[in-house]
């Protein structure tokens, strides 16, 4: 299984996270690449946009902070 989790801040990471642990494939998106690379360094793969997360996966997850932001 592939999941796309875009907005890794507190709530997504954790999401995210959980989803590694579990053996799924992970693509993460945020525009700030720093809150990325804990999630890679946990076998997460981080992609360059929300399109090219989603377009590997079968499954996308949002968490995202604001209606502006979506």
């Amino acid at each position: 299984m592939h999941v796309a989790v875009i907005g890794v801040g507190i709530m997504g990471s954790a999401i995210a996270g959980r989803l590694i642990d579990t053996g799924v494939s992970v693509f993460v998106y945020d525009p700030e690449p720093g809150k990325r690379k804990a999630l890679v360094d946990r076998g997460a793969h981080s992609e360059g946009s929300a399109r090219s997360a989603a377009a590997k996966s079968s499954y996308v997850i949002t968490s995202l902070n604001s209606a502006s932001i979506v």
